[in-house]
């Protein structure tokens, strides 16, 4: 499972752009955009956004993974 940190750089220096939200490491549900758009929340800045700490059992989202090269 990927952290913050590991998340951030994907979309920084990869270009990673979700509109998908996905638990990381820390049990927070983000998503990283570089082109925003209405259809991805209407956000007005590329990044990476976050959908907070959810509840594991209410809400149901993929997950963020790492693998080293």
């Amino acid at each position: 499972m990927a952290k913050v940190g590991q998340l951030y750089s994907a979309w920084k220096f990869s270009q990673l752009d979700r509109c998908d939200g996905g638990w990381l490491e820390d049990g927070s549900v983000r998503f990283p955009i570089t082109t925003p758009r209405q259809r991805c929340g209407g956000l007005p800045h590329p990044g990476v956004h976050s959908f907070g700490f959810p509840s594991k059992d209410r809400r149901i989202y993929g997950t963020y993974c790492f693998v080293e090269d």
